[in-house]
């Protein structure tokens, strides 16, 4: 069975009680990485993502320019995986 990203889910988990899931970290500028890097790991199996771009409330927060909200969310999605994945480009390094 795929995996999910429970982003688009809530953060809800709808997966084995064990699951794994992934929270993937990156800068916007590697969003397109970010979302193939996703779609890999959940094709393979019993593992779970969280990917910021499919997470409403934290879009909104963005949308609102809601720094607190953008906290909360981010918060929450690394509350709700079990491990964390860091994309690192080129890019990363003159990102603040």
């Amino acid at each position: 069975m795929p995996g999910i990203n429970r982003a688009v889910y809530e953060n809800r988990h709808l997966g084995k009680a064990n699951q794994p899931c992934i929270f993937l970290s990156h800068i916007s500028v590697d969003k397109t990485a970010a979302i193939a890097v996703g779609d890999y790991i959940t094709q393979q199996g019993d593992i779970d993502i969280y990917l910021d771009v499919n997470d409403s409330d934290l879009q909104n927060a963005v949308r609102r320019s809601d720094p607190s909200g953008i906290t909360q969310f981010i918060e929450r999605g690394i509350a709700n995986s079990t491990h964390i994945m860091c994309l690192v480009s080129a890019d990363t390094a003159d990102s603040w």
